[in-house]
């Protein structure tokens, strides 16, 4: 079993495609075409994911073409995100930051619901 406080790095000449489900944080510098599942996710600026994403913590520094569900997202201002973001609890945007699809902040009633499940992500159709 991995520790999981020491990240998955996904390095710059790294191309992947198909999902990634990680037990602890993720490191992300290269291109990667996928879903990803984890516990946090570390995106560089020379990183992009076309995919959905789903997390409890993101920084995104890099471009995402996809959807975001997490607990917390931070956009830094470098980001670019092609895709709705559902965040549980906060969305901190840096200026300079771009973000092109709906953002949806869970409000506590919405949490508290004993039967509600968590909103699954599907990919961006543009529609």
């Amino acid at each position: 079993m991995t520790d999981p406080q020491i990240p998955t790095v996904l390095g710059t000449g790294l191309r992947l495609v198909g999902s990634i489900e990680a037990e602890g944080p993720v490191e992300v510098h290269g291109r990667l075409e996928i879903d990803l599942r984890c516990e946090r996710l570390d995106m560089a600026h020379t990183a992009e994911i076309i995919g959905d994403i789903a997390v409890k913590h993101a920084m995104i520094r890099g471009r995402v073409a996809g959807n975001i569900n997490a607990e917390t997202v931070r956009l830094a201002e470098t980001a670019r995100v092609e895709g709705d973001i559902v965040a549980d609890d906060s969305v901190e945007i840096s200026p300079g930051a771009e973000c092109a699809g709906r953002l949806k902040t869970m409000q506590a009633s919405e949490k508290a619901k004993p039967n509600a499940s968590p909103a699954k992500a599907s990919r961006n159709t543009g529609a």
